[in-house]
């Protein structure tokens, strides 16, 4: 298949680089004056837990196909769209003229509402996904991160059409596990105040891998979490349901930070994701976001995270 991935950060250059090995043809879309400032060639440095366990640090280098172009009657088979929450508006109007025949595969985190975002695509060809790599491209092209086996995909009460079907067989065909979600509003909103929860002590720690190492950091960031989870509640989330939230509602907080540094010490992919985020405003921008909007609810904890000390 003949595959477009839009951007050319981190997820998209991983899973780019899968596809591309899966043997599909991998073009990437970037901005125009973008091909002359970005590196031909990117070196890797990847996790990848769908290889046998002697192969799965990825090393050496990777040229993608970059490209500034997209006519309205391009032939590519698929378009995936991973991009930060506040980009996706402009690249949704940009793609609503230039979908041509392709499924667009939206692999965005939100904090607002996904389909009234994605409005103005055609709705018949949409697939919903989440990504689970993670990782950096440094200013010297090293792209660093890793890959979760598992990939979530979802929709808003449906049962998968043909099309999305399909994107789900080329993803499994490829390596990855397929894992399905119905309600994948309250999934996108509940990773999403997740993250927010962690990313206010990543504020306090440096570092996600502080965190997730730091029994200490580990404990403030489960009452954050908690503590976010209000806002779920408040925006009609049945938080018992979301198995994300599970281990942070039901465990006690000493338990759980003790339990989440062995559990990332023993999960090589997510100590590569981790690493490859050199950039903490990144990953603090989840936070941001989502203090932006927390829908009338008090959050003491996460509001004196805001010093950022």
């Amino acid at each position: 298949m003949k595959i477009l991935m839009f951007g050319r950060g981190a997820v998209s250059s991983l899973y780019g680089w899968a596809l591309e090995k899966a043997g599909h043809t991998v073009d990437f879309y970037v901005r125009p004056g973008r091909i002359a400032q970005l590196p031909a060639e990117l070196t890797l440095d990847i996790y990848d837990p769908r290889q046998k366990k002697a192969d799965r640090h990825v090393t050496g280098s990777w040229r993608p196909s970059l490209r500034e172009d997209l006519p309205a009657d391009h032939d590519y088979g698929l378009i995936f769209v991973s991009v930060h929450e506040q980009q996706f508006e402009s690249v949704a109007t940009f793609l609503a003229t230039r979908a041509s025949q392709a499924t667009i595969l939206i692999c965005t985190n939100f904090w607002g509402d996904p389909q009234k975002a994605a409005a103005s695509l055609p709705q018949d060809q949409l697939a919903w996904g989440f990504p689970s790599a993670g990782g950096g491209v440094s200013d010297q092209g090293v792209l660093r991160g890793g890959f979760l086996k598992n990939m979530t995909f979802g929709t808003f009460g449906t049962e998968p059409s043909p099309r999305e079907r399909d994107v789900r067989k080329l993803f499994s065909d490829a390596g990855f596990v397929v894992q399905e979600n119905r309600d994948f509003r309250g999934f996108l909103w509940t990773h999403f105040a997740n993250h927010a929860g962690l990313s206010a002590q990543v504020l306090r720690a440096g570092s996600m891998t502080e965190v997730m190492t730091n029994s200490h950091h580990a404990k403030q960031a489960i009452y954050n979490v908690r503590e976010a989870s209000k806002v779920l509640t408040a925006r009609g989330v049945d938080i018992r349901k979301q198995a994300e939230l599970t281990p942070f509602r039901i465990m006690p907080a000493w338990l759980l930070s003790s339990l989440l540094p062995l559990a990332f010490r023993s999960n090589p992919s997510l100590q590569a994701m981790a690493a490859g985020h050199t950039k903490p405003q990144e990953i603090v921008q989840f936070y941001d976001d989502f203090m932006a909007n927390t829908f009338g609810v008090s959050l003491p904890r996460l509001e004196a995270a805001r010093a950022r000390t």
